[in-house]
Parts: C-alpha cells; structure tokens; sequence
C-alpha cells in the first residue's frame, strides 16, 4: 500500500506542490520493524521498556548503562567508548550546504573534520546536500518516492502536514521510542533546568518527532548597533550609554542633522527578532509573511503583539521618527543588511541590527576606514524600567534532525547522533581538527586557526565554521557559538552580548515556548492565520508611514477580530492553559 501511495504521490507532485496540498496520509500497519531491534514505548517516560537491548557485538551503544532519573531524563552525562561501530553500514544524511562552491568533488564526507569524525565513531555517512533553495521542492520529491535519507535536517519545518502526523504517518521515528540510546541529549535537556526546554519540540510526554539543537551558554543574538565613530566626532558620548527612547532619538536626530541619510534602518519585518527592538514598550513589533503575530501573557490571559495599546504606543512613535526622516522609506525592501549594503557602506545609515560576528566585516567594506559600529543595549522608556517581555534567552538554535522510519538501523544512528552530545562529542563537532579549524595557545586554551579566519579561499570565518563544523543553522548540535570569537581582539565582540543582556530581567509576559497544539487546534489556527497576516501586513505599514492614521487604531483590531483573530488568541489560550497544568 505504501509504495502504492508513493507511486500516486509521484504522479501527482507538481499538482500538489502548486496547490499547497499536504501530502496523503501513510499507512502501513506491516512494517518490519527496523533492525537491530527497536525500543518499544511503556506506559511511563521513566525508562522502563519490555525490550531487550540490541546485542552488543560490533557496536557500543548507551542501551542499558546509565539511569533515567524520576522525570525520565538523564542527570549525568555519558561517555562512549569508540568506536561507535565496526560495522560496514553506510547511513545518509540530508542537508544543505550555504556555501556549496566549496564542498569537495567526493562530497562533504571528504571533509577532513566530517572524516575525522567517522574515524572516531566508525559510523560511515553518506552526505547529500541539497541546494538552499532546493530543499522544500527536493523533500516533496524524497516523500513522493518514499526515499527519505536515514537522517534529515529540519525534515520538520518542509514537512506539510503536522508534526504529530510525520510520525503517524510512518515518515519518521519518534524519539522517544529511542531514548535509551540517547543520554546525552536528555541530560542536555535536564541540565537547563528549564521547563520550556524539557518541553520544546514535545507534542506530548511520549511524542518527540525531532531532535533540536541547544545554545551553549545562550546570549542575545543581535541587536541595534550604532556608528560610534560619528558618535565621537559629535561628542554624543558611547553607544552602550544610549539606554532610553529619548537618548536613542537625541542620536538619531544628530546623525540626521550631520548628514547620516537614514539615522535608523528599519526591515521588512520592522524589528528581525520579537522583541528585541523596541524592548521598553514590552511587545513584539515582528511584522511575519507567515506567522500570527507573537503571543504575550498578562495576567494569565494570552494577547496577541500587533494589536495592543502597547503596540498603538510604540507605531505611534515609529511614525513620529518616520516623519522626521530618520527611516528610510523603502524600509520594506529590506529583508536583511545585505538588500541595504551600499547604504550601510556609504554611512547613509547610522544605527543597524548586527550579529557581532559580521561586524568586522561590514566595518572593513564602509568607505569611511574608521567606521567603528558599537552596540547599544536594550532601549527602555526610563532607564529603571523593569522590561517584562522579549528578553529570555532561547537556549534553541534553528538546527534539527528526523530520523526516517525506514532507516535499517535506528539505534546506531541514534547513537551516533547522540554521541555529538557527549562532553568529547560536543568538543569534536565544535572545533573541528587541531591544526586545520583550531590551534591550541600558550595557555591551553583553543583558538581559531589561520586557515579559518584567513582562509585561502576567502571565505568568511563564520562559514567556514559552518563548512567545517558543527552549524546551528541546520543541524541538532549542542552549538558553541562563543567560539567564533576565540582569537586575540574577539573579546569585543563577546562583550556585545552582554550589553543586551538585560540584567534584573522582569519577564512575566513571555509566552513559553514549550507550548504545543493538537492538530485540531493547528488546522483551526490555520483556517483563519492567512487573511489576518495579510491584513496586518497592510495596516502596520500604514501606520508606520501615515497613510492610515492612528486613529484608525481600533477600527484595524475590530477588523482582526472579524478576521477570527479573538478564535486564534481562544485556541491559543487552551493550549497555554494547558501547558500550565
């Protein structure tokens, strides 16, 4: 029946690739099961399973040596002994590559890090990358053809239906059958003491469709960033001492009065990371082409971003600095830096959102040799003020894995998986080999090596970490991201994470990102999500560029609520009510 199903699939794939259909179900009660023997679900998540471990023999798995604590985590971490495997079993694995231009001609696993590893764990990896661009249109090929690869980055997020049926429908795996080949990732999990974090990714206590990757040592991402040499040359003081609303628009003001073009450089989705713009007014002003907007918690009752006083406050003064020219008014062109590059390079723009590890290089293209960009902290309406929504730090990065259900050896793979979560694991899948992506210094401590902040082939630092090493773009690792600053001079940049940090950090409007939906909730989320993000898209910009007025402010939430925006925020309710209990 299934190879059936995959030949229709096949037949029609284009028909429902361009009609945005979700994929028919796949039912196949008489699957074998996978081999060297799986582990069956009991009716506690303590570790308790009526399976035998898979013998031993060629492999070293973690089956049956170690403890699952009363919660059915893990609390200690466990080490391998290597090789993982003796065996000839060669298992693929589905990706993408950002820079493919620099893949060998045999494939990733020519790599001498991916090959270090396979060294180390004796487990043989077939890499596929497919273009970036390609992986939704390649997934749907795989799926239609029932040829997932045994391991698949973010199969999840290509995937049209909902998590919970990618496991139903016998696609992938589910982790939790497999947990007892997989300690090291529930004591990463229990180590953060995070109930967001024990939940993350979970439809359920039973149910875990992927593995995600974890931040190590997490820190705000990116943020406003000013141009602190014009700052000097007006004698407006530091970047890091600019903490109100109304010393960031004293600046900006200067900076247009001085002749910076556009003062502040606004995107597409106004800020790039809920809440991280415009901290003070306690909302998310992220402006999505496919996501409802934010959710917040006051009081125990869920509201939605975008539609609050709070956010008729906070447009009400991005129309007021629009208006004094101090935005440029093309900011809906501008997905990223890169689509506003030459006004970055020229000095037309004078405050930026940056990650620091992109910061020596747009200083190195601007046409002024002493631009200097330095970052300002997390901007408040007074500077006592106690910030409740958008700061805590996301211990997830964007990296996944599914494990296909037709793998032939799901323990070994979850294994080996699992291995890059081990204390050795996790230095290995970081940094690389000694001598290529690190060196070690005269005080022992590891460092990033020429090869990588030189490259010979001009690739960036950053991406030929990501070439090289573990990416958190992509993969479940546990991602040292630190690391890209480990050189003489990268501890300024280190430093600019902890100017957003926020300290005495309030958060009671957060909304956890534990909370899951049934399927129900999600296709009835569905029902009414596309003509309430249409209709934001459309108002919001108004409202930022005058051409619908602010007192059109309740008449544009009166039309959301038409839209079913009162349905979504109920069902969204239900879950957080939920998840509370």
């Amino acid at each position: 029946m299934k190879k059936s199903l995959a030949l229709i699939l096949a037949l029609v794939l284009v028909v429902a690739m361009l009609a945005g259909c979700a994929p028919a179900n796949k039912v196949d009660d008489n699957k074998p099961s996978p081999t060297p023997g799986s582990v069956n679900t009991s009716d506690s998540n303590t570790g308790d399973t009526d399976t035998e471990p898979v013998d031993e023999g060629p492999y070293h798995m973690a089956y049956g040596k170690f403890e699952f604590n009363a919660d059915g985590y893990v609390d200690e971490a466990f080490e391998y002994t290597l090789p993982l495997s003796t065996t000839d079993e060669v298992f693929t694995y589905w990706t993408t590559c950002w820079t493919p231009q620099h893949i060998p001609e045999g494939g990733l696993q020519e790599l001498e890090t991916l090959a270090n590893i396979e060294e180390l764990t004796g487990v043989h990896i077939e890499y596929e990358a497919v273009s970036a661009e390609n992986r939704a249109q390649n997934f749907a090929v795989l799926l239609a053809a029932d040829d997932l690869r045994d391991i698949m980055d973010q199969a999840i997020y290509f995937y049209t239906g909902s998590p919970r049926s990618i496991i139903d429908d016998g696609w992938v795996i589910n982790f939790y059958d497999y947990r007892e080949y997989m300690p090291n990732y529930l004591f990463n999990l229990w180590d953060r003491h995070d109930i967001d974090v024990l939940k993350y990714g979970r439809l359920d206590d039973t149910t875990w469709p992927a593995m995600y990757g974890l931040l190590i040592d997490p820190a705000p991402g990116s943020g406003y960033m000013l141009r602190q040499d014009i700052m000097d040359d007006l004698n407006l003081g530091a970047a890091a001492d600019v903490k109100t609303f109304d010393q960031w628009h004293d600046v900006l003001t200067a900076f247009k009065n001085n002749g910076v073009k556009w003062p502040l450089a606004l995107y597409k989705t106004v800020e790039l990371t809920a809440g991280s713009s415009f901290s003070g007014y306690n909302t998310a002003a992220l402006v999505s082409e496919t996501a409802l907007p934010a959710a917040k918690v006051i009081d125990g009752k869920v509201q939605y971003s975008l539609t609050t006083q709070d956010d008729r406050d906070l447009v009400t003064m991005i129309n007021q600095w629009y208006k004094e020219g101090l935005i440029d008014p093309n900011y809906t062109s501008n997905g990223d830096n890169t689509q506003m590059s030459n006004s970055i390079t020229t000095g037309e723009l004078g405050c930026i959102i940056f990650n620091p590890s992109e910061v020596a290089a747009w200083e190195a293209t601007c046409s002024d040799p002493d631009a200097k960009f330095m970052p300002t902290p997390r901007i408040k309406k007074t500077e006592d003020q106690i910030l409740q929504y958008g700061q805590k730090q996301s211990n997830f990065h964007m990296g996944s894995a599914c494990v296909s259900a037709n793998c032939e050896n799901i323990p070994l793979v979850c294994t080996w998986l699992d291995w890059k979560w081990s204390p050795y694991g996790i230095e290995v899948d970081n940094w690389g080999v000694e001598g290529l992506t690190y060196v070690v210094n005269e005080n022992g401590e590891k460092q990033l090596s020429d090869f990588v902040l030189n490259n010979p082939d001009g690739l960036g630092a950053a991406w030929v970490m990501v070439l090289y090493t573990c990416d958190g773009l992509r993969q479940p690792c546990m991602n040292m991201h630190r690391r890209m600053y480990a050189y003489p001079g990268g501890e300024i940049f280190l430093q600019m994470f902890d100017t957003w940090t926020v300290d005495n950090y309030g958060g009671e409007y957060d909304f956890p990102t534990g909370v899951t939906y049934t399927d129900d909730q999600s296709e009835e989320l569905n029902k009414y999500s596309n003509d309430i993000i249409t209709y934001i898209g459309e108002n919001y910009y108004a409202f930022i560029d005058g051409s619908k007025p602010i007192s059109e402010w309740d008449s544009y939430v009166a039309q959301l609520e038409n839209l079913g925006i009162d349905k979504c925020r109920e069902i969204v309710q239900e879950a957080y009510e939920a998840y509370i209990a």
